[in-house]
């Protein structure tokens, strides 16, 4: 069971990691309205938490 908890997380790994900010900006339309971000710079600064986040 713990090997498949591994794999399910690498896999989640690998797709984030190969994301761009023009991709999760186009497939999360309403992302700056739902977290109240007036700045481009802010969706960076929260995601780089996010990811840095351990």
């Amino acid at each position: 069971m713990n090997e498949n908890i591994i794999q399910f997380h690498e896999s989640r790994i690998t797709i984030l990691s190969r994301l761009t900010l023009n991709q999760l900006l186009k497939n999360n339309p309403y992302l700056f309205q739902a977290k109240n971000i007036t700045k481009a710079s802010a969706v960076i600064e929260e995601t780089w938490e996010f990811v840095t986040a351990k």
